[in-house]
């Protein structure tokens, strides 16, 4: 890499941060245990609960210190001797793993808060403020929020350490950053639109409308099976979130070139009709392409400014195919589906055999597992472990699936194209270089190694491509299936 090239990168986004994306599923995990906490009855009042308040500051500040100062302290360890050496890739690989680790300790503060700590009883209780719906909730929430901000904060100076380091190295004048009084609040800001909500809004959503629920006296309002309200919730806000987030976010339509006419060429060759190709202008701190929309006529492709600053034509024309494959296989209902089914049946069931569930929940107490820890440690548990191994295992099928069909000759479904083969696996490996993927980064998403390996295979085995064609298939037939049994489960408890 040349000196001009190295520089381009820096200057433009810190690659250690612009092209990984283990939050989600930290957020996720986050949630999940912070808010079951708040389903309890109750707690009893704690002692101390001054003290308490202040710990949980204490602590919340924790995961942004370690990362900056712990972060420091790994560029100064791993900064190069000679300005013209090709060692950024593996500091910043070595940063990324950092990063990631701060993320478990991240998890590791919000565990303590809530379990440790003890903070819900200190706002339902010790404040009195259970009685508030909603209000509890989102305070009892607060301090992990917060120390996802303070988290942030420190990658954010990290970030800034980094690029000052690199023209350090380099001897060049040092960079030219804007102060960071006005660049850290567009950060955090593009960061809870990029990270947060997308996992944060559906929750609260859900959790708003089960306390107007559970607060309602009527009996013919306790009685409304939750799938009753989750599917018409879900059916009216999937086709507004295309509209909502282009408006959200920045974004703005790829200007008239050969490129759009390129990439909307594709969207003939894909059979797929969207409503634009938008520029989403994140600064540079995110390499990213995505698509919105369940519906050809309701979606948005969306490409970074990171994105396109880095690939070539021919590499974005491939991009955008795999996120039209996305589109074209309705992969997003697939999704929603895996993640929001199970939970929906499980509620459903309990209603439908709520003297068997009850029995079940006695066996539990009998066995030492009390109510409380059923419903803090035992529930999470389980739903976490959904998140990680279900849904991450989908979600990488459902990868491999748009990675098949992007690369796929025009006009012939069971052959991929060598040319467009070579392109994605060079985009794979300019976005995220093999080997350098954590655990995190791998729950969404399968290595770069594993993409490439499997293109390659159906290059020269055209069936390697139709079985995975062919699994996700079956799996949508039993979406619908399991949907229609919901569907009829619910009726069932309101006709009885």
């Amino acid at each position: 890499m040349d000196r001009c090239a190295r520089m381009a990168r820096y200057d433009f986004a810190p690659s250690f941060l612009a092209k990984r994306s283990p939050v989600q599923l930290a957020i996720l995990l986050s949630l999940i245990a912070t808010l079951a906490s708040s389903e309890l009855p109750t707690p009893a009042a704690v002692s101390h609960p001054v003290s308490r308040f202040w710990l949980v500051v204490a602590v919340a500040m924790l995961p942004g210190l370690v990362a900056y100062f712990g972060g420091s302290y790994r560029l100064l360890a791993d900064q190069p001797r000679d300005p013209e050496s090709d060692t950024g890739e593996l500091a910043d690989a070595l940063l990324a793993r950092w990063i990631d680790r701060t993320y478990v300790l991240w998890l590791g503060v919000t565990v303590a808060m809530v379990y440790v700590i003890g903070w819900p009883a200190v706002v339902r209780s010790n404040w009195d403020l259970a009685r508030f719906p909603l209000v509890d909730d989102l305070l009892v929430l607060a301090p992990t929020l917060l120390s996802l901000a303070g988290l942030w904060s420190g990658l954010f100076f990290l970030q800034r350490e980094r690029s000052w380091q690199v023209h350090r190295a380099l001897a060049l004048q040092s960079p030219t950053l804007p102060r960071w009084s006005r660049a850290l609040p567009r950060y955090l800001v593009l960061q809870a639109k990029h990270q947060l909500l997308l996992v944060l809004a559906p929750a609260l959503v859900v959790l708003a409308i089960s306390e107007f629920m559970a607060t309602e006296n009527r009996a013919d309002t306790a009685r409304w099976p939750v799938a009753v309200w989750v599917f018409p919730l879900l059916l009216v806000a999937l086709p507004l979130l295309p509209f909502v987030l282009t408006r959200m976010w920045r974004t703005t339509p790829i200007p008239a070139s050969p490129l759009r006419d390129r990439l909307l060429a594709c969207t003939r060759d894909m059979h797929t009709q969207v409503r634009d190709i938008l520029l989403w202008q994140t600064s540079g701190s995110v390499a990213n392409a995505l698509v919105v929309g369940v519906t050809n006529r309701l979606s948005y492709v969306l490409l970074t400014d990171a994105l396109v600053a880095e690939l070539s034509a021919d590499e974005l024309e491939v991009v955008v195919r795999h996120e039209l494959a996305h589109l074209r296989r309705w992969h997003l209902p697939l999704r929603m589906g895996v993640l929001v089914l199970p939970i929906v049946g499980w509620l459903v069931l309990s209603q439908l055999l709520a003297a068997e569930m009850a029995q079940f929940a006695a066996w539990l107490t009998s066995m030492g597992i009390s109510e409380t820890l059923q419903l803090t440690v035992v529930t999470p548990a389980l739903l976490a472990l959904h998140a990680v191994v279900v849904v991450g295992a989908l979600a990488r099928l459902l990868e491999h699936d748009a990675d098949l069909l992007a690369c796929r000759q025009s006009g012939e479904p069971l052959r991929l194209d060598p040319e467009r083969t070579r392109h994605f696996a060079a985009a794979l490996s300019t976005l995220v270089p093999p080997g350098s993927e954590s655990w995190f980064s791998r729950w969404l998403h399968p290595s770069t190694t594993r993409r490439i390996a499997l293109l390659n295979a159906s290059l020269e085995q055209p069936s390697r491509a139709t079985a995975v064609h062919r699994r996700v298939n079956i799996l949508g037939l039993l979406m619908l299936l399991s949907t229609a049994l919901l569907i009829a489960g619910s009726m069932c408890l309101l006709l009885r």
